[in-house]
């Protein structure tokens, strides 16, 4: 009878609330041409980047920057999905979208001309539906992350883009 109350008081026991918890990151993208850190004769697509995870309210995760060589500046935000795999490992998915400028990257891959760097802050504006799937792992305070993924960019034409990137980010509270 001892151990059903016991058992029974550590089910019933409440479990301590989850604190807001905030981070704050970057990551780098696989090399291109178009937009992007100059980098050896390439350009290296970047964002900084946060994440805000509450009790019973989704995780957001999203960012500013370049996520593709070729678009221009951009921000993006998608609700992350996890499921563990190891103690500090996890599998993630971001579904969510992306709106900035479409970037010199359009032009040169749609009519083979490249209109010039200018179109990474000017220029005609897009929506774009994306999919990371990627792993995070845990490491102290900071969790370093991989991930693909897949947009579709609706104007000026539908088009499919895809990528990868590496980052880090790290909690602040």
């Amino acid at each position: 009878m001892r151990y059903v109350a016991l058992a029974a008081a550590i089910v019933c026991a409440p479990t301590p609330a989850v604190a807001d918890t905030f981070a704050l990151g970057a990551q780098l993208g696989n090399p291109g041409t178009g937009s992007g850190l100059a980098v050896a004769g390439t350009q290296l697509p970047f964002g900084i980047l946060a994440r805000y995870e509450r009790e019973h309210w989704p995780v957001l995760s999203g960012g500013i920057g370049t996520p593709v060589a070729g678009v221009g500046i951009s921000g993006w935000l998608g609700a992350e999905l996890r499921v563990r795999m190891a103690t500090r490992v996890s599998l993630t998915a971001t579904p969510g979208l992306r709106t900035g400028l479409v970037g010199p990257g359009y032009y040169a891959r749609h009519s083979h001309v490249f209109v010039g760097y200018e179109y990474n802050y000017a220029g005609p504006w897009t929506v774009a539906p994306r999919l990371p799937l990627g792993i995070a792992a845990a490491i102290g305070r900071s969790e370093v992350f991989g991930e693909a993924f897949a947009e579709l960019p609706l104007w000026p034409a539908p088009e499919l883009l895809v990528g990868a990137q590496l980052g880090v980010r790290v909690t602040v509270w």
